[in-house]
C-alpha cells in the first residue's frame, strides 16, 4: 500500500485522474506522464475540491495520456524549511498545530513510499 503515491495508466481518452492520498498544497504535487514531469497550471489543473487531475485544463494542457502510458502522482512534502515557527509566548493555534503535525507525518509517508519502491534483498539474498 502506497501513502503518497498513485500509479495509473493513459487509455486515451480519459484525461482526468484521481489523487489517491492527501496533501498539504497542490505545489506539493508531482505529476509525471510516460516519465515525464508536468506542470500545474500549464499541463494540467487540480479540479473537484483537490482530488482530480485535469489534463484538459490549463495553459497548455496535455489532454489524455496516450493508450499505455504510465500516469504518477506523488506528493512531496518540504523536508527543507519548516511551515510552522513557534515564538516563545505565542498561543498555540489549532490550524498551526495541524499544519506541523502534517508536515511531519506527510514526510514519514512519503519515506516509507521511498523504501517500498527501493531495491531489497530478499530471504535467499537475490
Amino acid at each position: 500500500m502506497s501513502f503518497a503515491i498513485t500509479r495509473t495508466t493513459g487509455n486515451g481518452s480519459t484525461p482526468t485522474f484521481t489523487i489517491g492520498f492527501s496533501y498539504r498544497d497542490e505545489v506539493d504535487l508531482i505529476v509525471k506522464v510516460n516519465g515525464v514531469t508536468q506542470t500545474l497550471g500549464t499541463h494540467f489543473q487540480v479540479t473537484t475540491g483537490g482530488t482530480i487531475i485535469d489534463f484538459s485544463q490549463g495553459s497548455s494542457p496535455l489532454g489524455a495520456p496516450t493508450n499505455g502510458h504510465s500516469v504518477f502522482i506523488s506528493r512531496a512534502t518540504s523536508q527543507t524549511s519548516r511551515l510552522v515557527d513557534y515564538a516563545a509566548g505565542s498561543v498555540f493555534k489549532e490550524a498551526d498545530l495541524d499544519t506541523d503535525s502534517e508536515q511531519g507525518f506527510f514526510m514519514a509517508q512519503e519515506a516509507i513510499d521511498i523504501a517500498n519502491e527501493s531495491i531489497t534483498v530478499d530471504a535467499t539474498n537475490n
